[in-house]
């Protein structure tokens, strides 16, 4: 009898059975001619040394994990393994382990951003993207995407988070010279020039994640601060403002008065018109 090979925590509880290619679902080997990366992968970036460094680790203990494949046409694309494949390269190699899935189109995306994201040594921005994939295009909820990735949905939530950084807070933290939680902590801040002070003492180690959420703090305080007193300020112009904009309004009704006169209040008669 066959046995189903396990799709792993979460993913097949989001995508269908998959039917194997390769006889009975073992893994086979592949010429590297024949595979191509696959379009929309989370990883777009491909540091060198780390290529070279898993080219080594592959040739001295060989390949742990099988990349994974889908059938298209006459080729190969890639759903996970892109960093394994491009390392196989650099070892000359011609062909590679690998397994086989055939999934509906509308799965294979899905597959292939959470085993990219499982699997794959992905920056903390790729891996954001690769979330609000899911969550934009495909409807998952951050429970649900917490639920298949085997992460806290608070993980999921931050992490996403991390895409409203600007480009150049986004490079720093690609480079590796901030962290996510300092990357995180540049977002409390909305003073422009205290954001860059704090990105610029982050990559000089002149400060730490602490300080940088105490200035926040300090900043919303006082921000809070100035539009109460605001608001107090106001509150007591307004029964002025409106005297004054009346002044010089109000007539005395009385019978025997001859003249217009201003009047702060509006004072009706005591005795009727006859």
């Amino acid at each position: 009898m066959n046995k189903k090979r396990s799709l792993g925590r979460g993913l097949s509880s989001l995508i269908p059975e998959a039917k194997e290619v390769d006889q009975e679902g073992k893994i086979i080997k592949v010429s590297l001619d024949k595979i191509k990366p696959r379009e929309g992968q989370p990883r777009k970036n491909f540091d060198q040394k780390g290529l070279e460094d898993l080219a080594r680790s592959i040739k001295e203990y060989g390949l742990l994990n099988p990349i994974s494949l889908s059938k298209v046409d006459d080729h190969y694309e890639i759903l996970a393994g892109e960093r394994r494949f491009r390392a196989s390269k650099i070892n000359g190699a011609t062909e590679i382990e690998a397994i086989i899935k055939d999934y509906e189109d509308k799965d294979i995306e899905i597959l292939s951003l959470i085993e990219n994201v499982q699997r794959e040594d992905l920056s903390s921005i790729e891996e954001a993207s690769a979330y609000k994939k899911l969550y934009e295009k495909y409807k998952l909820t951050q429970d649900q995407i917490a639920e298949k990735m085997g992460k806290s949905r608070s993980y999921i939530a931050n992490t996403m988070r991390l895409l409203k950084l600007e480009e150049d807070e986004k490079e720093a933290l690609n480079k590796g010279e901030i962290s996510s939680s300092q990357a995180r902590s540049l977002l409390s801040l909305k003073d422009e020039e205290d954001r860059k002070k704090a990105l610029d003492d982050y990559k000089n180690k002149k400060t730490v994640v602490r300080e940088v959420e105490e200035l926040s703090r300090a900043k919303a305080e006082e921000k809070k601060t100035e539009t109460i007193q605001a608001e107090k300020v106001e509150a007591k112009k307004g029964p002025d403002k409106a005297n004054e904009k009346h002044k010089g309004k109000y007539l005395d009704l009385s019978k025997d008065n001859k003249e217009a006169v201003s009047y702060t209040h509006l004072t009706l008669p005591t005795t009727p018109y006859v």
